[in-house]
């Protein structure tokens, strides 16, 4: 949900580890990140389940579910949720 970018560019990064690559290095990682992405592609076609979430992660997609469900409960106002997601959105990192 919120780290989809970063994840991606976390991995390109480590997958590259140069600062400024050359085009050839470039073009080959780039065709590694092709084959990584159509093995992703290739194991949800399947129906394989998704990786595992960290912890962390976990924890925080529950917090933002529990403050939902208080909302569409009536017990929490939109003021009240909103300051409750962006705190639990803040102090994750």
């Amino acid at each position: 949900m919120f780290g989809v970018t970063a994840g991606f560019h976390n991995r390109w990064n480590r997958r590259v580890a140069v600062r400024h690559p050359n085009i050839w290095i470039f073009l080959r990682k780039l065709k590694d990140e092709e084959v990584q992405v159509r093995r992703t592609i290739c194991a949800a076609d399947r129906g394989d389940a998704p990786p595992a979430q960290k912890r962390r992660f976990r924890q925080l997609q529950e917090r933002i579910q529990r403050l939902q469900d208080e909302y569409r409960a009536g017990t929490r106002d939109l003021n009240s949720y909103w300051r409750a997601v962006a705190y639990a959105v803040h102090y994750f990192g």
